[in-house]
């Protein structure tokens, strides 16, 4: 999945800003790493975004309502001659 690989580098890259980050033992900067992802999940979920995927699934859904809707106009303008 896209988004949580976007979250696991970002986490990573922000893991690394931290002082000493490279002196800390494997466990710790798992967890250190763990709650820098779990705090950007939270906060991008408050945030009003949606995912590429739903972003994609809607714009796929109004381009079918769009093409149902011309042809529904083509079929009234038809009927109307």
């Amino acid at each position: 999945m896209k988004d949580s690989q976007f979250l696991n580098d970002l986490s990573d890259k922000l893991a690394g800003l931290l002082p000493k980050a490279e002196a800390l033992g494997g466990e710790m900067k798992d967890e250190l790493h763990s709650k820098i992802q779990k705090q950007l999940k939270s906060s991008l979920a408050s945030l009003d975004v949606v995912s590429r995927e739903e972003f994609d699934a809607q714009a796929a859904a109004l381009a079918r309502a769009e093409q149902r809707i011309a042809e529904l106009e083509a079929r009234v303008t038809a009927l109307a001659e």
